[in-house]
């Protein structure tokens, strides 16, 4: 399903998708006005974050962004994940750490993942914020829920725009045969080859 709205401020595109398990999965994305673009480093830290929340001073996020929001743990910790390419983690965790957010030439944002000494265990390892995946802390907390949150400011979005918004629901062409026939020697049907490529 593709639905796009045109709002005075922003254009709104998303796709949900049902996954291998039936769930539904929305892709969003929101284009803001000129004025309202995060352009500094600053702005994105008041909207996106990559840090395990302080368990005392805010235990809802805490709660929630422990709950949904870390990846993994993958690599050397589990290396048998679906999304292990050999040794390698093919969504780049763990991440390094950073001390502040920075905007690269080329519109890619290296989020602030500072080594602040906040451990959580899952699964007896040691889950720092290198694990963690972007979220916004509001969205989070109100949906209770897995809800990845980026700064899109590069040329390629328009290519994934095109490739992935825009692909349309899945398909399948099917024919069906009958996949036996009846005069068999001893009374037993006998199977016809099936040309599986056609």
């Amino acid at each position: 399903m593709l639905v796009t709205l045109f709002v005075s401020n922003f254009i709104d595109i998303y796709v949900i998708e049902f996954q291998k398990r039936g769930f539904p999965h929305a892709y969003i994305l929101l284009t803001l006005a000129s004025n309202d673009k995060p352009t500094c480093s600053e702005f994105i830290d008041a909207f996106i974050c990559a840090e395990l929340p302080d368990k005392d001073e805010d235990p809802l996020a805490y709660e929630t962004i422990t709950k949904h929001m870390i990846h993994g743990p993958c690599g050397v910790l589990n290396p048998y994940l679906p999304y292990m390419d050999g040794p390698m983690c093919t969504k780049h965790y763990p991440k390094a750490f950073t001390k502040h957010t920075t905007i690269e030439e080329n519109g890619f944002v290296r989020y602030r993942r500072r080594d602040d000494g906040r451990i959580i265990t899952i699964n007896g390892n040691q889950i720092d914020n290198r694990w963690v995946v972007l979220y916004n802390r509001d969205l989070c907390v109100k949906y209770d829920a897995h809800i990845n949150v980026e700064r899109c400011a590069q040329k390629k979005v328009i290519k994934y725009l095109h490739k992935y918004m825009h692909k349309g629901p899945d398909r399948a062409t099917f024919v069906l045969e009958e996949s036996s026939q009846p005069n068999g020697e001893g009374g037993h049907n006998q199977h016809s080859v099936v040309d599986e490529i056609t």
